[in-house]
């Protein structure tokens, strides 16, 4: 059984039933509550809400529970697989998304560098701040941002896409 979680409501609406299990989600107990009792084979995360969403991800990490994750800021149709998660677009479609569920194995692991993920935490920040801060020109900090960008399939080098897709890929880096 594969579920779609969503805290949009109109989004879980319009999901096909037949495919998923669906629910409509707004705190992080409906969350606990559907992976105990359901127990899933894999789950597909589209929160929109930031926090609920991190936690989530944490959640089924902890639990061990396959799972794919949608973010806006990542390319429609592409797929990154970082640990245990796999990260897709908002704007993909239902049968591509349902093919990645079934498929999982599939999706080609992602790894940063040690020096690719210190920048990716610093992506918030101008290049020049960047580049201070990590000893490096300005254009090797342009370099990471392209790389990083490329990486993992992100739509815009911005900075606030860039943190917020940390925020919530929460890499392995940051727990070893």
């Amino acid at each position: 059984m594969i579920s779609f979680v969503s805290d949009n409501y109109f989004l879980c609406k319009g999901i096909p039933s037949t495919v998923f299990f669906v629910s409509y989600v707004s705190n992080i107990l409906e969350i606990k509550r559907l992976c105990y009792l359901n127990n899933p084979n894999s789950v597909i995360v589209a929160i929109e809400n930031e926090v609920l969403r991190v936690r989530t991800t944490s959640l089924l990490r902890d639990l061990s529970t396959p799972h794919i994750v949608m973010l806006d800021e990542i390319k429609k149709d592409t797929a990154v697989k970082i640990e245990s998660g796999i990260y897709s677009s908002l704007r993909s479609s239902m049968k591509y998304i349902s093919n990645l569920a079934n498929n999982r194995e599939k999706v080609k692991q992602t790894y940063l560098t040690n020096r690719e993920y210190d920048f990716f935490k610093l992506a918030h920040l101008s290049n020049h701040r960047i580049a201070r801060l990590m000893n490096i020109s300005e254009k090797t900090t342009s370099a990471y941002r392209i790389r990083v960008r490329n990486k993992l399939n992100l739509r815009s080098s911005n900075h606030l896409l860039m943190c917020r897709a940390l925020n919530t890929i929460n890499i392995a880096s940051e727990s070893e």
